[in-house]
């Protein structure tokens, strides 16, 4: 859910109370983006309260609404965001030695890996190796 009008404006209200000290030292993983991103900056004339009521803005977890405007990110909803899912993690080869994982068959060893098979066992399911 994203932030409502009365929401934006109460966080814009937020800015004539960004002085003169860095936010909260509590973000959460902004520095964990991958690839070579600029660093987010921060206002220099910011200074947030250190209350914990985590916004997503921008991709980022912040700690508060103030924190997040300090850096110039978008806000976007309230909560911490959401971690992505990845599209397909694993990547494996066209190899055709089948295996048999929890009772099904997978094509290879790494398939059968990839879709978190506990037991696995070379050749076809009920087929002896």
């Amino acid at each position: 859910m994203y932030l409502s009008l009365r929401a934006l404006v109460a966080a814009a209200a937020l800015l004539p109370l960004c002085f003169a000290a860095p936010p909260a030292t509590n973000i959460q993983s902004l520095s964990s983006t991958s690839g070579p991103a600029a660093a987010p900056t921060v206002n220099p004339e910011c200074i947030c309260t250190a209350d914990y009521n985590p916004v997503c803005a921008g991709g980022q977890t912040y700690p508060n609404a103030c924190t997040a405007i300090c850096y110039g990110a978008f806000l976007g909803y309230w909560g911490p965001c959401k971690d992505p899912q990845p599209a397909d993690p694993c990547v494996c080869p066209l190899v055709y030695l089948p295996v048999c994982g929890d009772g099904k068959m997978y094509a290879n060893f790494c398939e059968a890996r990839c879709d978190w098979a506990q037991s696995i066992t070379p050749g076809e399911c009920g087929k002896p190796s």
